[in-house]
């Protein structure tokens, strides 16, 4: 359970920090706010935060991050 929280953290601080430096790169991926939000809850309220709600939102935006990842990766090579 912490490890899924603290990876959702991490790619919502990871996508935060592209929006700061290349937000035309951000932009790119469709659920960039709904990730960087809730990464900023897992943060500031991880005593309320369900563990079944992190799993359900894992499944819905990772596949869709990985696949829009590594479209970009593959256009900036």
């Amino acid at each position: 359970r912490s490890a899924l929280r603290y990876e959702m953290q991490t790619i919502g601080e990871a996508l935060a920090q592209l929006a700061r430096i290349a937000p035309e790169l951000a932009d790119r991926f469709s659920d960039k706010q709904s990730v960087v939000s809730f990464r900023n809850v897992v943060v500031h309220n991880y005593w309320r935060v369900d563990d079944e709600l992190v799993w359900g939102i894992a499944g819905t935006f990772l596949e869709n991050l990985l696949v829009q990842a590594q479209a970009l990766l593959a256009e900036l090579e």
